[in-house]
Order: structure tokens, then C-alpha cells, then sequence
């Protein structure tokens, strides 16, 4: 005869319980450290982007303006948010910048604003298991000329 209460121990129901979630708590910390990695990512590139746009406002042909009474843009304004746009963003194995762009708003001769755009890629790592391989960053920020009055 068969011991009912032998059949109907619940002890091994806990061990199958931890196996199948030991995995999906893993996935879950995988998924939380891709996402908090790219917005971090992100956040870099809107900082990047916001002092390139601000420090592209201080590119006045002084002169110029001094003479003319406007504000006119020198001709290595764009070198400018070139190079404060990468000295403050930091290469990482992970993380790379794809697209770097501005526009100038109204004209070169009397500019009202400079909008700086740049998109990234931020290579996963756990979310490669559900075929995400990758997480596209857009960022943008815009500097403002004061005007000469």
C-alpha cells in the first residue's frame, strides 16, 4: 500500500520554485543594469550636446559686432562644438557616438540660436538573450545667443 502523505510531500515544490526563478530574477537584473547603463549613456550625450551648444554661443566674430552692432558667427564656430562636444563625452567599449549634427537658427550674420543634435548606440549586454543587441541614445540641446542691444 502506498503512503498517501509520502505522495503528497510539497518539499520538492520549493526546490522547482527557486529554479525556475533563480533565471528570471537574473534576466530582470540584466534587463534593469542595460537600461540603467544607457541612461547614463544618455544622460553623457545631452551633457555633451549642452556644452557644445553653449560654448558655440561664445564663437563671436567680436569685431564685427562691435562695428555692425549684430552678432556674426567666426568661421570655427562648428570646430568649436566638435571638440567640446567629444572632450566631454568618454569612450567606452559599450557606447559610441553615431551622428553629431547642429543648425544655426536664423542666419550665420545675426544668430539667434545654435541647436546641437547627436544620436548613440549603446550595445547591451543581458537584453542580447531577448535579441535587443542594441539601444539607440538621441540628444539635442540649444544655446542661446544674447543679443547685442
Amino acid at each position: 500500500m502506498v503512503n498517501k502523505e509520502r505522495f503528497f510531500n510539497e518539499n520538492g515544490a520549493t526546490l522547482i520554485t527557486v529554479a525556475v526563478l533563480i533565471p528570471v530574477f537574473i534576466l530582470i537584473a540584466g534587463i534593469v543594469t542595460d537600461i540603467g547603463g544607457a541612461m547614463m549613456a544618455k544622460e553623457e550625450l545631452c551633457k555633451a550636446c549642452l556644452i557644445a551648444a553653449e560654448e558655440s554661443t561664445k564663437s563671436i566674430d567680436i569685431i564685427k559686432a562691435q562695428h555692425e552692432g549684430v552678432n556674426h558667427l567666426t568661421n570655427d564656430f562648428a570646430d568649436t562644438i566638435i571638440d567640446y562636444f567629444y572632450r566631454n563625452i568618454s569612450e567606452r567599449e559599450n557606447f559610441k557616438v553615431i551622428f553629431l549634427d547642429y543648425k544655426v537658427y536664423d542666419s550665420l550674420e545675426n544668430p539667434k540660436y545654435i541647436e546641437v543634435v547627436s544620436r548613440g548606440s549603446y550595445s547591451t549586454g543581458f537584453l542580447k538573450l531577448i535579441n535587443i543587441d542594441s539601444i539607440n541614445i538621441n540628444a539635442d540641446a540649444i544655446g542661446r545667443l544674447k543679443r547685442l542691444d
